[in-house]
């Protein structure tokens, strides 16, 4: 029951800009504004348009006006012609241009989300825009990657890095985001952040929001990327962890779009808490597409176990399709796997150099639990200065909390003054109680480890010869 002053505007017009270049304007606006001790609030409706010089990035969708000189929240009602008007605003800058789901369109991305335009004053006391965003979202790769709950300012200025670029409109932002694949087997976990910059100069300044100062600083672009630093990626029950940046380009060869994920500063813990196999310095790029994620990163391996030693770069290679990938970045077979390659590897074993090609995988076990497979191939080991040559070699072993178990066939030969010994041996070991039947791609080719219930160790030889001079 309360008087309040209620004040009706008509033929309004305002423009918020960076620098002298207009970015949202009113005309022809009319509203009705609650008059206040602490100042005036209110919003206008009419003709806004909000355009941006040049096309490096568009608003599309409709935008209103919202005025609120008291510094405070405004919850008022009040009667007009015996209808009742609720006005609720938040505290905010004088004057904001608002708009609920607006798409932005910048780097070949759209961004779609709430946005409020308001004015504020750069480092240099130029004007510039800055445009809060809430309940953001971008589709990228057709809903393979969903980008949800984006949040921020984006920041609107005039570009003064180079005398080339003196007046050119820019925009840029850092954003918070989450992050989530509709794929199976695979899952982000962290905090994802969205960087945006429309310019090909990076961008290091400052903004004074109210009696805050915003500080801006991102690397050069144009690029829209959606990134997440100290994050883990789950793929096929392993988890990589490191820095991760989702971008969506497209093939030079067929024209279609690419979802590309970068990983740098990579790492994979195989084997359990105390790892057996230990990958870090993963780097690289993942492709995704609705069939799965695939990828042939470069990674270094280091396995320290009892006499043996390896610490040798190695490629990570990870299919989760069932069909063969090849493309710009990865040329894999069908999975579904994540494993570790190297060819024409050297491993210290027992002060021993033992060279071949190597395949490492881990599984995760119905039970939950680990189990890590390296299978060899063309392994060759010398010992004595060429007097015993191994050669030929192969093998595949697994290992699991209940044990280890393998085996490996070679050629042996010794060759001494008078003595020649030669022959093929296999060795099998399996120090576990259960059946193991395990298969493993080394290459092109497909190895197989069938082994009875242990525990054992067994060693065999076909076409043994010991020849001692003259004698066989």
């Amino acid at each position: 029951g309360s008087s309040l002053v209620v004040v009706a505007l008509s033929n309004v017009s305002l423009s918020l800009g960076a620098a002298d270049a207009p970015i949202a304007t009113l005309t022809n606006g009319e509203g009705l504004f609650v008059v206040k001790t602490a100042g005036l609030a209110g919003r206008l409706s009419g003709t806004v348009e909000v355009a941006v010089p040049g096309d490096a990035f568009v608003f599309t969708g409709t935008f209103g006006i919202e005025v609120n000189t008291t510094n405070q929240p405004v919850d008022q009602a009040f009667v007009i012609d015996d209808q009742v008007i609720t006005l609720t605003m938040d505290r905010a800058n004088a004057v904001r241009v608002v708009g609920t789901d607006v798409t932005l369109t910048v780097a070949g991305q759209t961004l779609t989300a709430d946005f409020a335009f308001e004015q504020v004053i750069d480092g240099d006391g130029v004007k510039s825009i800055r445009v809060a965003v809430a309940n953001g979202s971008i589709d990228l790769g057709a809903g393979l990657v969903t980008v949800s709950n984006v949040e921020g300012a984006l920041f609107i200025f005039e570009e003064k890095a180079t005398p080339t670029s003196v007046g050119v409109t820019r925009l840029a932002a850092m954003l918070s985001a989450d992050v989530a694949f509709d794929l199976p087997d695979v899952q982000f976990l962290g905090d994802f952040g969205i960087t945006i910059n429309t310019s090909t100069e990076p961008v290091n300044t400052s903004f004074a929001v109210g009696a805050t100062t915003v500080n801006l600083t991102v690397d050069a672009g144009p690029y829209l990327q959606v990134t997440g630093t100290g994050v883990s990626l789950s793929v096929l029950g392993q988890s990589i962890s490191g820095d991760f940046t989702v971008t969506q380009s497209t093939d030079v060869a067929t024209g279609t779009s690419v979802l590309v994920v970068t990983v740098d500063n990579g790492a994979i813990n195989l084997g359990g808490g105390t790892a057996l196999v230990a990958v870090t310095d993963v780097v690289g790029s993942i492709t995704v597409t609705s069939a799965g994620v695939a990828a042939s990163l470069a990674a270094r391996v280091d396995i320290s176990l009892p006499g043996v030693s390896i610490s040798s770069a190695f490629t990570l290679e990870i299919n989760t399709g069932t069909d063969p990938v090849a493309n710009d970045l990865v040329n894999l077979p069908g999975g579904q796997f994540l494993r570790l390659t190297a060819t024409g590897l050297t491993v210290d074993i027992v002060g021993q150099q033992l060279a071949g090609d190597f395949t490492i995988e881990q599984l995760t076990q119905t039970d939950g639990s680990n189990l890590t497979r390296i299978a060899l191939a063309n392994v060759s080991l010398n010992l004595g200065d060429g007097l015993v040559n191994v050669t030929d070699g192969s093998g595949f072993f697994v290992l699991s909390g209940a044990g280890a178990a393998g085996r490996l066939a070679t050629t042996v030969s010794v060759t001494i003054p008078d003595v020649s010994f030669t022959g093929s041996f296999e060795v099998e070991v399996n120090t576990t109680n259960a059946i193991v039947d395990e298969t493993i791609r080394v290459g092109a080719s497909m190895t197989t480890l069938t082994l009875p219930v242990g525990p054992y160790v067994r060693v065999a030889g076909t076409d043994v010869r010991l020849t001692l001079g003259a004698q066989s």
